[in-house]
């Protein structure tokens, strides 16, 4: 039975595993194409929150110490620092654009993002009624 109990926290811990792994891939696409947005960065901030909340119930359930728990936590670790950077990366991004559109009470999540409002904001307008 101690068997069993021990399987199925390790059976978790590897699923944990391969979400780490797919988080880790999807902020190293973000990179290499360049793409540094906050609406990403929120995505994957999000996820991360997922994981860390996650990793901690199965923790609660592992009473016995199954045999990639640690593996698991230096894995969710390794998940912070790489989105720790990534964020460096976009604020970094928005700090070279700020140039080039004024400052809002709200920051937009990227520059195009300022642009579709404010060109909106512009040119949708509600026709006035007539008495």
């Amino acid at each position: 039975m101690l068997g069993r109990f021990k399987a199925d926290r390790d059976e978790q811990y590897v699923e944990f595993l391969d979400k780490c792994k797919d988080l880790g891939a999807e902020i190293a696409k973000e990179t290499a194409a360049n793409h540094f947005t906050y609406a990403e960065l929120e995505e994957n901030d999000v996820d991360l929150k997922k994981l860390q909340t996650w990793l901690e119930k199965i923790v609660k359930l592992d009473f016995y110490g199954a045999t990639v728990a640690s593996e698991a936590g230096e894995r969710l670790k390794g998940c912070e620092a790489l989105l720790d950077a990534h964020a460096q990366r976009v604020f970094e991004a928005h700090d070279e654009n700020r140039g080039f559109a004024p400052q809002t009470a709200v920051a937009p999540r990227d520059i195009h993002d300022y642009i579709d409002r404010s060109h909106l904001r512009h040119a949708v307008r509600r026709p006035r009624r007539r008495h």
